[in-house]
């Protein structure tokens, strides 16, 4: 186990260290520069900010002070918010993405793992395509669409809740709806596959024909097998929770790390743009890295096949 968990974590750090080169020589690639309004900007003011950002140097030296300065933690300052760094505006806004993805997975996990399980054990009946057609409705309506409806809802025709903007908790319960929804859809389909393939294995009509009731073998042994499936995906489903939904951030405007993103790019903030993708970029990878670890704990057959590599 430790050489597999060796193995990951060494792969991790390549990844992100290619990420790391790819952003870096994108962001640079980009036209125009990092400055709004260059043309307002005398040229002596323009090369005072360039040597403040390093921009000054040669882009090889740039990377390598890049580099060393990820080593520290140090992600640089932002160019649209005076004397800000990344790290204050990521240790600000990530924890408003956070409380919204969080309270979206403990809405969506157990509502969906409830339905899908129902879903499997009514196969073919009116129960089982009732809950299947909610979940493919659930995939299928993009969530600024199921956005907009609840905001009209509830917030227009009802006035129970507030549209937009962060305050209170009460601002925080249609951003977590218009997430949760497609947890629940994503998690009961691919709990009620799972399940379905689990029923049918052999090992359950042996434990039946040994003599346990049916409930103990579903609860017991189908249900822990049956969460394989889920397992793979919950670390990535947790990341991308937390990070924020962009589209969701705005419509909400939500002070999130997406909505900082999204201006990022649009004003070449070259610092926080790289700044956040390394960010998000290092959640993902701990995700996968974690992910992969749990799964070899649940599974002893993945640890096998790493070991046989």
């Amino acid at each position: 186990m430790l050489a597999y968990t060796f193995r990951r974590f060494m792969s991790m750090l390549f990844t992100l260290f290619i990420i790391a080169t790819l952003t870096f020589f994108l962001v640079h690639a980009l036209p125009g520069g990092p400055y709004k309004n260059p043309e307002k900007l005398t040229p002596e003011i323009k090369q005072l900010f360039d040597r403040k950002y390093g921009l000054d140097k040669p882009v090889a030296v740039q990377y390598v002070m890049y580099l060393e300065n990820l080593l520290q933690g140090n992600l640089g300052y932002s160019f649209k918010y005076e004397n800000q760094t990344v790290d204050e505006i990521i240790a600000r806004s990530f924890p408003v993405s956070a409380q919204i993805g969080l309270q979206a997975l403990l809405v969506g996990l157990p509502v969906g793992l409830l339905f899908g399980v129902l879903a499997a054990l009514n196969r073919a009946r009116a129960l089982d395509y009732g809950l299947v057609f909610l979940a493919v409705l659930g995939v299928s309506i993009p969530s600024f669409v199921l956005a907009g409806f609840l905001q009209y809802i509830f917030g227009v025709k009802l006035r129970v809740l507030p549209v937009a903007l962060w305050g209170g908790f009460e601002y925080s319960i249609l951003p977590t709806l218009s997430l949760a929804v497609g947890v629940v859809a994503l998690v009961t389909r691919l709990m009620r596959t799972s399940m379905l393939d689990v029923l049918g294995a052999d090992f359950l009509r042996t434990a039946v024909a040994k003599g346990l009731s049916r409930r103990t073998v579903i609860w017991r042994h189908a249900l822990r097998n049956a969460l394989l499936p889920i397992v793979t995906i919950f670390g990535v489903l947790v990341v991308d929770l937390i990070t924020g939904s962009i589209i969701i951030e705005q419509i909400f405007s939500v002070p999130g790390i997406g909505q900082h993103y999204v201006t990022s790019i649009n004003n070449n903030d070259y610092t926080l743009v790289m700044g956040l993708t390394i960010f998000y970029s290092l959640l993902f990878v701990l995700a996968i890295f974690f992910t992969d670890i749990a799964y070899g704990l649940v599974d002893p057959r993945i640890r096998i096949a790493g070991r046989k590599e």
